[in-house]
């Protein structure tokens, strides 16, 4: 992160995770194996990590708006269709862990997707469960192209265009950890 962005914030008053100290009781012991890694961490460097990370997020967000006025400015956003999603979250302190790759847990699997664009019901908020491989039969169904063939996903379309009407199809999810870490 940047200087400039990181002086933004105020170190001292980042919050910390309420579940900073999990002790993970109950929880397979790979788990606490993980928390050993960041066992030393203090509150402060916690505060410092989680700054520079809010820092970051920051600086693609003024990116993120960047994109948004040339296309703007362009005359092209009327007609384009834009989505804003991750492939994962980060833990930056929940759970004591400082990590991505690891553990089945909300911080990593609750991530951002936002559309918005021709058809797309503006404003809406919906707590449906999609998936990233969902996406490719949403984006074919939405610029209408030829639908291909895939056991694993479906298409989200109708959750953009009305979710309250469809909300009820999409409360499933599903994920998966191999233990890949250790």
């Amino acid at each position: 992160v940047s200087r400039e962005t990181f002086e933004k914030y105020n170190v001292a008053a980042m919050p910390l995770p309420e579940n900073l100290d999990d002790d993970l009781s109950g929880r397979p012991n790979l788990y606490q194996r993980q928390c050993q890694i960041s066992a030393d961490v203090t509150e402060d460097e916690w505060r410092m990590a989680r700054t520079c990370y809010y820092g970051r997020v920051t600086e693609l967000d003024a990116e993120f708006a960047r994109l948004m006025q040339h296309l703007e400015s362009t005359g092209a956003l009327s007609d384009t269709l834009v989505i804003v999603t991750a492939d994962h979250g980060r833990y930056v302190g929940t759970h004591g862990w400082d990590a991505h790759n690891f553990g089945p847990f909300e911080e990593i699997y609750r991530i951002p997707l936002i559309v918005g664009g021709p058809g797309i019901a503006a404003g809406a908020e919906t707590d449906a469960h999609v998936s990233l491989i969902d996406l490719c039969p949403t984006l074919l169904e939405l610029t209408g192209s030829e639908a291909i063939d895939v056991p694993d996903s479906k298409s989200i379309a109708p959750l953009l265009t009305n979710p309250c009407e469809h909300e009820a199809n999409f409360q499933t999810a599903y994920g998966e950890y191999h233990g890949t870490r250790f």
